[in-house]
């Protein structure tokens, strides 16, 4: 943007916005095995509305958002990605302004009131606004100290309204089962909307003050929907003491509910565990080295922490598994051989990355573009081979199911894998195999303690 402060007009979307936003929503579903929303009703209906969304997963983050609020979207990012005025092109496309910093150079000022300015009239004209207040993405399930930016925004906005409009500001939390890797699940925890209103007389009387409490207030909402971990060198610790807290935890839960019941529990979980590192040190610092022992001794026999039954296994269980395995082996294999260009190359590209917060989006964007350009070579060749229009269409129909089949049955395929080792393992070392069932069952003993909750 130059010093006329050009921005594209984002009013009335094209019709290739609409058609691409159809097209990554539905592939946005088949990334994720399960996505819960909670809270949806907390989005205030015919009135401006900015959401504060935490930032782990770069442009997941962003998609989840979009892809939630029923009502278009624009977004707010760093300048620096626009220098770029192809890449620029694109993200005008998608509806991304940017936001100048200081080292972003020159009329820095001059810029952010531009898109400021066209920010609020977006606002008024039934637009949300996103705004990912942490400034950067988080690594971890953690919320970094939050900017003011929002704050500003929001406040521009009402005095473009004189203040006689109420304006609502949305904590949005958006909480990943792993954020590297696809086919997990996504809760997005969406909390009571923030009445700007209640800051105007501070901001009216000094902006500084009115910033800093709105600032404060939207980072305690915020945390209230995520899981706000705030060790992160103990991430490791932290996710083996929730996976062994839901062994007994979610006994009694399914569906949705459970899936309720084991993000509450983490969130509880972590809130306990940032309470016991302040105000016992050392407590903290044991329980997280004996959980970080638990994990070396797995890995120094090959291990996992996979199931709950891991250290009893029923040979007759093994034995189905097997023969499933056995069964399902041929359509997994014709899955693999259909899909795997498309699969492998944006894990491939990924791992360049040294940011890891970016994986998951290069491996989205990726294979969003790979896939259907695969399926149409993959038609050609079969058609070349065949000669064979109606085959060629059945191939290419059913490789992206058997694609999905291959996709999930391999997850099982590991687990089957993990569990058989812990079988032989057990069967061989049998002390060895006591000691860490001791251990594991003295770390779940302390998380339900921590929990509050019977360990049985």
């Amino acid at each position: 943007m130059d010093k006329k402060q050009n921005l594209p007009q984002l009013d009335t979307p094209s019709t290739g916005y609409k058609i691409l936003f159809r097209l990554v929503r539905f592939y946005y579903h088949l990334y994720y095995r399960k996505i819960s929303v909670l809270g949806l009703e907390n989005i205030p209906k015919d009135k401006p509305v900015i959401f504060a969304a935490n930032h782990q997963n770069a442009l997941m983050d962003a998609l989840a958002v979009l892809f939630t609020a029923n009502r278009p979207v624009v977004f707010l990012a760093r300048a620096d990605i626009f220098k770029n005025k192809y890449f620029a092109r694109i993200l005008y496309f998608l509806r991304i302004l940017p936001v100048y910093r200081i080292r972003d150079g020159v009329n820095v000022i001059e810029k952010n009131k531009a898109v400021f300015a066209e920010t609020v009239r977006l606002l008024i004209n039934g637009f949300t606004l996103t705004i990912m207040p942490e400034g950067t993405h988080s690594p971890g399930k953690k919320l970094k100290p939050l900017k003011k930016g929002v704050g500003r925004i929001a406040f521009q906005v009402a005095e473009a309204l004189n203040f006689e409009e109420e304006i609502y500001i949305v904590p949005f939390g958006i909480d990943y089962e792993h954020p590297d890797h696809a086919g997990k699940k996504l809760l997005l925890n969406i909390g009571k909307p923030i009445a700007l209103s209640a800051f105007y007389n501070d901001y009216k009387r000094q902006p500084q003050e009115g910033l800093i409490k709105l600032k404060d207030t939207l980072e305690e909402q915020l945390k209230n929907q995520i899981v706000h971990f705030g060790q992160f060198e103990d991430s490791e610790a932290f996710r083996l003491l929730t996976k062994l807290s839901r062994y007994v935890s979610l006994q009694k839960f399914s569906g949705k509910k459970a899936i309720i019941k084991a993000f509450s529990d983490e969130q509880k979980l972590a809130q306990n565990l940032n309470l016991l590192a302040t105000q016992n040190t050392e407590n903290y610092r044991s329980l997280i080295a004996k959980s970080n022992d638990y994990l070396q001794k797995l890995q120094q026999n090959h291990l996992h922490e996979t199931s709950p039954n891991q250290f009893s296994i029923s040979a007759i269980s093994m034995f189905f598994t097997a023969v499933w395995q056995f069964i399902t082996f041929l359509p997994w294999l014709i899955g693999v051989i259909l899909n795997y260009l498309p699969y492998k190359i944006p894990g491939l590209v990924a791992q360049k990355f040294n940011d890891l917060q970016f994986i998951s989006s290069v491996n989205f964007v990726l294979s969003f573009l790979l896939f259907p350009i695969w399926y149409l070579i993959l038609g050609i060749i079969i058609y070349a081979i065949s000669g064979s229009m109606g085959w060629t269409i059945f191939v290419v129909m059913m490789s992206p199911y058997l694609g999905l089949f291959a996709f999930y049955h391999f997850r099982q395929q590991k687990k089957f894998i993990r569990l058989f080792r812990w079988k032989w393992f057990c069967s061989r070392k049998k002390n060895a195999c006591k000691k860490l069932s001791e251990a594991r069952n003295a770390l779940q003993k302390s998380a339900m303690e921590i929990l509050g909750e019977p360990a049985n």
